[in-house]
């Protein structure tokens, strides 16, 4: 009887440290689970930042490129204007 009543304890404490045992596995890959939606939460808002910086970025090299196509026009034009006055003059007896 004394067997009987041991093998039962036994198996009771297996089946108690084996459900310890589930529990602090499930916990532990919750917390895994948790850490990493955290981790990727962080670098997407990363990428965004840097897609938002470099947006920024060729915004303003366009906006210069627009600014130095306008004074190069501008100067064309001012040139091609003296060529003209130029002609005038020369063209225009005194």
């Amino acid at each position: 009887m004394k067997k009987i009543l041991f093998v039962l304890v036994m198996f009771g404490l297996f089946v108690a440290c084996n459900n310890a045992k589930t529990e602090k596995d499930q916990e532990a890959t919750k917390t895994e689970m948790q850490d990493e939606q955290q981790q990727e939460a962080v670098e997407n808002e990363e990428a965004e930042e840097v897609e938002s910086d470099t947006a920024k970025v060729e915004q303003e090299v366009n906006e210069e490129e627009e600014v130095k196509t306008e004074e190069v026009k501008t100067e064309e034009v001012e040139k091609e204007k003296k060529v003209e006055k130029k002609e005038e003059e020369t063209n225009t007896p005194c």
